[in-house]
């Protein structure tokens, strides 16, 4: 007979006590005591208060005063405001926290008060120069990061200084100095540039096709066919695919727009469908594209280019940890997925300099290096695809942008149609 559940424990730091040496009514919240009064009625409405009050700070301790409050302290409570705020989604969490922790290295523990402008852009010196060596390990820093993404990181400084102003735990005068502050300008900074994306060409796909296991594959020739984002394509299962017509559709519910009331929806054509077919051979709930069959597909490839005898050495699978530390997951996160791409261009370059080395001896042409490329920019060759042979409107359509300026960046100005009105104009 099954067993009834255990009713939730009470929250017993919410209870209220009476204290005798004071004589007064109290009540602990987060270690720290707050005292009621030596009146019972009044002190029982002071309670019903405090707790409200300290739920409404999801259970954390009481703010200190303006002057006692270190950024880090900020910085921790912001943060788990952003954790509530992002549910939906975690990846901006991670990415805010990247922004911040500059922030913590240089000015951690000084008043948040005494935060300035100057102080900020002392920040955001260290954004750009990067990180000194470490004297130990001899380690460089990682950091340097370029002027768009270090004005991306500053807004969220500001933003997280507005934020306190408006819980009441800094006054308004310091997140307004702080905005003060305009951002770096292209030609104005030591800030390096950004690379613009380009299109990813089908020959650089077809360079990796044999460095990447097919899950991988699959998912990035899908982002090439219908221009969606990887967040969208990694986490697709089974059931969230349409296919009763000629072009499979999916509808999605949390998509990077989904706070701003747009649809989003994903089309599959015929090419799209043959790559898709094989993986939905699986349960309606699971992922498509699975880290763990890319490891067993990997293992596989190992196991067929061995070069001991199957008589000598470890039979397959005999060498596996018990306990591994690290286990695939179900589905591929964005990063992930990044590495897995970037992982595969570098052994396609370090194999073309190996046979450059005997082209060169023998007195061949070399062949060239291959670009790296991200996963992102199969959604810009979608996007010039369609343009060149559509319309940009149809791009738009396609990639789910509600502006054509969008489309734009994505599928770039086509600089042969104006050579060829120049032609016949200009």
């Amino acid at each position: 007979m099954k067993k009834a559940s255990a009713p939730a424990p009470k929250l017993r730091t919410s209870r209220m006590s009476f204290h005798k040496p004071s004589g007064q009514f109290r009540v602990r919240l987060s270690g720290k005591d707050t005292y009621l009064g030596s009146d019972r009625t009044e002190a029982q409405a002071r309670h019903k208060i405090a707790v409200a009050e300290w739920l409404g700070r999801s259970c954390q301790a009481p703010p200190p005063p303006p002057d006692d409050l270190r950024v880090l302290e900020l910085a921790t409570r912001y943060k788990a405001h952003c954790v509530e705020y992002y549910a939906a989604a975690p990846l901006n969490v991670e990415r805010i926290k990247g922004f911040i922790q500059p922030l913590l290295d240089l000015c951690g523990t000084m008043p948040a008060m005494q935060f300035t402008p100057q102080l900020l852009k002392a920040v955001r010196t260290t954004m750009i120069d990067g990180r000194p060596a470490d004297p130990e390990t001899g380690k460089a820093g990682r950091r340097g990061w370029t002027r768009k993404f270090t004005n991306e990181a500053v807004r969220a400084i500001v933003r997280m200084f507005r934020w306190s102003a408006s819980e009441g735990l800094l006054p308004i005068e310091t997140y307004q100095r702080l905005a003060t502050l305009e951002g770096l300008r292209k030609g104005f900074t030591l800030a390096r540039e950004s690379t613009t994306r380009q299109a990813i060409t089908q020959e650089e796909l077809d360079a990796v096709r044999e460095y990447l296991p097919s899950p991988v594959m699959a998912a990035l020739e899908i982002m090439f066919l219908s221009g969606a984002r990887p967040s969208e394509i990694l986490n697709l299962r089974p059931c969230d695919l349409d296919r009763s017509g000629p072009v499979w559709r999916v509808v999605l519910t949390e998509h990077k727009t989904a706070h701003l009331g747009k649809d989003r929806v994903l089309h599959f054509g015929p090419k799209a469908q043959r790559i898709l077919r094989p993986f939905l051979l699986r349960a309606d709930d699971a992922y498509l594209f699975s880290p763990a069959e890319s490891y067993q597909e990997t293992l596989d490839r190992r196991h067929e280019a061995r070069v001991t005898p199957l008589s000598c050495g470890n039979v397959q699978g005999s060498n596996r940890a018990a306990k591994p530390k690290t286990v695939p997951g179900d589905h591929y996160h964005h990063a992930e997925f990044r590495r897995a791409v970037s992982r595969a261009v570098d052994r396609v370059n370090r194999d073309r300099k190996a046979d450059n080395v005997e082209r060169k001896a023998a007195g061949m042409t070399e062949v060239p290096m291959l670009r790296a490329f991200c996963p992102y920019e199969g959604r810009h060759a979608c996007a010039v695809r369609i343009r060149d042979a559509a319309s940009l409107d149809c791009a738009a359509a396609v990639l789910g942008h509600s502006r054509i300026s969008m489309s734009e960046h994505y599928a770039r100005i086509n600089s042969e149609l104006a050579s060829a009105i120049m032609a016949k104009l200009g």
